[in-house]
């Protein structure tokens, strides 16, 4: 990123990160994780399917109402497992 004409922070790794790569993190640093989250078996597959919507509207493209209600209960699900 050093060549980047994009103003902004570019040093910071976190905002690199996708959905996809937040689940592995979690995942593989488990014991950082375990108070907040108390379950690790379905995280990967809700990150890549919340991962694959964010790529769909980046690219300009429109959501189907059937799309938000999946979204919606993803993070209903996020919300329940990690107790909000």
């Amino acid at each position: 990123m050093k060549d980047s004409r994009l103003e902004g922070e570019t040093t910071d790794l976190h905002g690199f990160v996708d959905f996809g790569n937040i689940a592995r993190i979690i995942v593989n640093n488990w014991d950082h994780f375990r108070a907040v989250i108390p379950s690790q078996h379905w995280l990967p597959q809700r990150m890549e399917e919340i991962e694959k919507s964010r790529n769909f509207i980046a690219h300009n493209r429109m959501l189907l109402p059937g799309e938000f209600q999946r979204l919606y209960m993803y993070i209903t699900d996020w919300n329940s497992v990690v107790g909000l």
